[in-house]
């Protein structure tokens, strides 16, 4: 029995310690991208409240993140490329 209660106090410190590392990499990721962007993935569909650590995977939040990060358009490309080729050089 008391290999039992060893065991599962084990466990459950090894699972605290997996939701702590959950819960600070949702909050910096939060912290980098802004929560407009994860709460989509955070909150519930209605908005109204967080979903719990077991409702949402660190993947879900990461994917989030990726789609909401500022890239430049074709165009604006484009653009820097024309200005970088047309430089007037002083040599």
């Amino acid at each position: 029995r008391d290999g039992a209660e060893t065991e599962a106090a084990r466990e459950n410190l090894l699972t605290q310690a997996i939701m702590g590392a959950k819960e600070g990499i949702t909050k910096g990721i939060t912290a980098l991208v802004g929560s407009d962007i994860t709460d989509a993935v955070l909150r519930s569909a209605d908005g109204t409240h967080f979903r719990s650590i077991d409702e949402y995977t660190l993947a879900e939040l990461f994917v989030a993140a990726l789609k909401g990060a500022d890239r430049p358009g074709a165009t604006e490309i484009l653009d820097q490329l024309v200005g970088s080729i047309t430089f007037p050089f002083d040599f």
